[in-house]
């Protein structure tokens, strides 16, 4: 079952597009011109001698991307509560956002020398968690956390199926993984153990792909 972001109380504006047909076109335009933009960011940064360093403004382009013409409030942190359907963790208050988005680039920053998969794993959640943004909370979670995997492990990952598109065709395992991740920060604890096999698993199938698509399938023989 999907979980999809609520607001408790209306924003002042209504959104641009209402119908469902239109949404969905844009949604898809967008989508390629927010992975454009985050495999730029990628390639910029690993030709760069500097120490890449992971800033807010990133994370709410990335937003503004995957909801653009969707949104009136596209890529800026909301101003209002909201819920999410079908899961048991309550989204902290706008108020607190930019203070939790500051300490999550802050967290990667200070721990860019933990692995990529951990990273990645952490930014899925954290931002699944603070739901910075009115809408594409997930979107831009998958985005910013395959941007810093991209980043950490040095190259633009090749393969068709990347791991935000596996993601969204099946939900399901990543939807587990971030409510097991909420349980345990409920217990004072980060455990991103879930999250971090579910992107290892799927970094090895974009990789596999690419294999089979240069030599062909594996092929296994008989004793």
């Amino acid at each position: 079952m999907d979980r999809k972001t609520e607001a408790v109380s209306s924003s002042e504006n209504l959104d641009p597009v209402t119908d469902q047909a239109e949404i969905d076109r844009i949604e898809s335009e967008n989508a390629l011109r927010q992975f454009d933009y985050a495999m730029s960011v990628v390639e910029s940064s690993t030709k760069s001698s500097n120490v890449f360093v992971l800033q807010a403004e990133l994370i709410c382009e990335l937003n503004r991307l995957a909801t653009a013409r969707i949104k009136v409030n596209s890529g800026k942190l909301r101003q209002v509560p909201i819920q999410i359907s079908n899961s048991a963790h309550r989204p902290p208050e706008s108020e607190q956002v930019p203070d939790l988005l500051a300490c999550t680039c802050r967290y990667v920053n200070e721990n860019w020398g933990a692995t990529p998969i951990h990273l990645a794993a952490y930014l899925l959640w954290r931002i699944n968690w603070i739901h910075p943004f009115e809408d594409g909370n997930g979107r831009t979670a998958r985005m910013i956390s395959y941007v810093i995997l991209c980043i950490r492990l040095g190259f633009v990952l090749p393969g068709p199926k990347t791991i935000p598109e596996q993601i969204a065709r099946d939900k399901a395992p990543y939807y587990a993984a971030l409510e097991a991740a909420d349980v345990a920060h409920k217990k004072g604890l980060l455990d991103l153990r879930k999250l971090e096999d579910l992107l290892s698993g799927l970094l090895a199938i974009q990789l596999t792909d690419i294999h089979e698509q240069a030599c062909g399938p594996s092929e296994t023989t008989g004793p």
